[in-house]
């Protein structure tokens, strides 16, 4: 409760002071406790292997400013305000949103672990005319599980574990939702199904959103964020596919994971580098 209370009082400081705190703490973290630094320095050695090694450490020293920057941003959104949500990350083109909710029609959203996608899932909640179901893996402590579920949900986002979303999805088929997947973490051992190259190197996928798309028929938009400075973001909806039962297999998992890719070579530091994301 202490913690808590400490995370909600921060999260009342104006983020230009937070970013100090951003500053310290990606100081400690590269310096100090040297985070994860051998397996950032392989992922990034191994996706970029036309990067010298002066290259890769710049990218490296700059992902840990991104990385602090989401630890003080994920804090900020304890109370953020919609209208300063709204204001630093805005979406590009959400009249296809309403296009789809016009139509009655619900969506499969995917995107990865680039830039603050936790500050633009809630964004998304505040501004999407559907209603938000965001698949995530609950966390192994239910009383913290609870308090992000809390923040997440804070504009109408409707959690739902990773186990429950065919379910859910069913659920609410009589309603336009919009599903959101992260789609770049690890599959565990026994469900990997398919594999393909990202970033240079043969990588397990999951297919939790082809899947989905497949047996709905919702078409699959791609949420492609960044970072334009500190603080503030941009989302552009990119189409994957509008019919997904007539694509072929893979094919969507493809393009999605395509799409992420070159955001990644956009701004290589911002995604998720401390990732076991090559583990198997």
């Amino acid at each position: 409760m202490v913690l808590r209370g400490l995370i909600y009082l921060l999260s009342l400081i104006d983020l230009r002071i937070l970013y100090f705190l951003s500053d310290i703490i990606a100081f400690v973290l590269k310096h100090f406790i040297q985070y994860r630094k051998k397996i950032i320095l392989e992922n990034l050695y191994r996706s970029f292997p036309e990067k010298n090694e002066n290259e890769i450490e710049q990218i490296a020293a700059a992902f840990y400013t991104n990385l602090s920057d989401l630890i003080v941003e994920t804090i900020k959104m304890v109370s953020i305000s919609k209208s300063e949500l709204t204001r630093r990350c805005r979406f590009t083109n959400p009249e296809i949103l309403n296009h789809y909710y016009d139509s009655q029609k619900s969506l499969i959203a995917v995107c990865g672990h680039f830039n603050n996608w936790e500050l633009g899932g809630l964004a998304l909640s505040a501004i999407a005319p559907h209603k938000v179901l965001g698949i995530y893996k609950p966390l192994t402590s239910s009383s913290w599980d609870g308090y992000f579920k809390k923040i997440r949900s804070r504009f109408g986002m409707h959690l739902v574990p990773m186990k429950s979303t065919t379910r859910e999805v069913v659920k609410h088929k009589n309603l336009p939702t919009i599903t959101t997947l992260i789609a770049d973490q690890t599959p565990h051992r026994s469900e990997i199904n398919y594999r393909t190259t990202f970033l240079n190197q043969d990588t397990a996928v999951f297919l939790g959103a082809e899947k989905l798309a497949k047996l709905t028929g919702y078409p699959v938009i791609y949420f492609s964020m960044h970072r334009i400075r500190r603080g503030y973001y941009e989302i552009t909806i990119l189409p994957v596919t509008e019919n997904p039962v007539e694509e072929t297999d893979y094919v969507i998992t493809r393009k999605h994971l395509s799409l992420l890719e070159n955001d990644i070579r956009q701004q290589p530091a911002n995604w998720l580098w401390s990732h076991r994301r090559w583990k198997y």
